[in-house]
């Protein structure tokens, strides 16, 4: 793998201040999410609220204006996610989790659907028995215990809840329909269960994958492989002879550690193992569908080839220690482009555009070369250095970052 030194040039930019909280002038923003997709900025403050600012504008906008919809506090987890129909546009959908205490222990989800520049709560409708909708406050009470740490991840028509306290991964399949009175609802389906044995960092869903960062490695569960088995076992159930449609497959339950034909473990690199350290994937993103860009505790980022028979790692030669990560994923088709850039900050006030070469090779070719490893090539295009103290990055597209600073929110456009 080699790199190439880094041009010159200059970024289109702009700097906004963060606006103040609605209801009050003390808390502070704390971290932020976007969609790309639907342009759409959620501000999270210090007291776990978030603002919603759909079709979000930083280059054609001098200022905040008041957000279109309010989340109250408390929150524990959020994520924007999207669903899609066929040829139908990409429908965008906010999501946020909140613990609940009494009468028992327990976890409410609310679900909120972009429409006509606001996003408004979205009625959900289950038949899980541990899910039970509450028309009072619009969301779904999930009668698990929220435990000291809960994340969301989010895929186009999936959804992944992992409870550290619970050790567990609930993973839902979504989709848009009517209730009773033929007004717009989210149907929500439980699709597998996930025993965990050892800690989960983070998770994606993508390109019909589940991956778990994990120490020293990432686990990668093959979604379709998985159903190809739980129809298998449910058409037993049901007897050879018997109408295929009427067969309605349960949720799945699965061991984190399964030797499951859909379940792999792929470790770092040998040489990324130091003596007395743990390589922990903390950030995980898609590239393409063949290619996932993996950022571990060390400071290392990897590129996943997870079409292989046999998966691996490839560690990419960067001279800076990398903190924060960010790629742009574009959901709005049903097939992955190939992404070649990745924009990384040593977590101080210096953030690079990586261009990455190479991830075009076609798997069947990369296949027969398995034993000798296709060349990557990486190269420094841009660099950003920001007076502030970096808190997050994320990208607005391929060519274009988001970055929180300590009071202000700062836009960059690459020429």
């Amino acid at each position: 793998m080699t790199s190439t030194p880094l041009p010159e040039f200059e970024f289109e930019a702009r700097q906004l201040t963060l606006p103040n909280h609605v209801y009050a002038q003390s808390p502070q923003i704390s971290s932020f999410l976007y969609d790309p997709i639907s342009s759409s900025l959620a501000l999270r403050y210090s007291d776990s609220s978030f603002a919603l600012y759909p079709r979000f504008s930083p280059f054609s906008q001098v200022s905040f204006s008041a957000p279109k919809s309010i989340v109250p506090s408390s929150t524990s987890a959020a994520s924007f996610f999207h669903l899609r129909t066929g040829s139908c546009p990409v429908e965008t959908l906010f999501i946020v989790s909140s613990p609940v205490l009494r009468p028992s222990p327990g976890l409410f989800l609310s679900f909120y659907l972009l429409r006509q520049e606001r996003f408004v709560k979205l009625k959900v409708i289950s038949k899980h028995k541990d899910l039970e909708f509450d028309s009072g406050k619009c969301g779904i009470l999930f009668r698990v215990n929220n435990g000291v740490s809960f994340k969301l991840s989010a895929g186009v028509n999936m959804l992944a809840l992992y409870s550290a306290g619970n050790a567990k991964i609930w993973v839902f399949a979504m989709r848009l329909t009517k209730d009773e009175a033929n007004r717009e609802a989210l149907k929500l389906m439980k699709f597998a269960v996930i025993n965990c044995s050892v800690p989960v960092f983070t998770a994606g869903i993508f390109s019909g994958l589940l991956v778990l960062g994990e120490e020293n490695g990432v686990r990668v569960f093959s979604l379709q492989i998985l159903v190809n088995d739980n129809h298998k076992k449910a058409k037993k159930r049901h007897g050879k002879n018997s109408d295929p449609v009427s067969v309605k497959p349960k949720s799945m339950k699965l061991k984190q550690d399964s030797g499951n034909a859909g379940v792999i473990f792929v470790p770092f690199e040998d040489k990324d193992v130091i003596a007395g350290k743990s390589a922990k994937a903390l950030s995980l993103h898609p590239l393409s569908s063949e290619y996932t860009v993996v950022l571990d505790s060390l400071g290392n980022v990897h590129l996943l080839h997870h079409m292989l028979p046999k998966k691996r790692f490839e560690r990419l030669n960067l001279t800076m220690k990398t903190q924060k990560m960010a790629v742009f994923q574009d959901v709005s088709s049903v097939i992955y482009a190939v992404n070649h850039k990745i924009w990384i900050s040593d977590g101080s006030h210096t953030v690079h555009l990586l261009k990455i070469s190479g991830l075009n090779a076609s798997s069947d070719e990369t296949e027969k070369k398995e034993s000798a490893p296709v060349e990557i090539r990486t190269s420094v295009t841009q660099a950003i250095f920001i007076s502030e103290k970096i808190q997050e990055i994320l990208p607005l597209d391929a060519d274009s970052l988001l970055v929180l600073g300590q009071g202000s929110l700062f836009a960059y456009r690459a020429p």
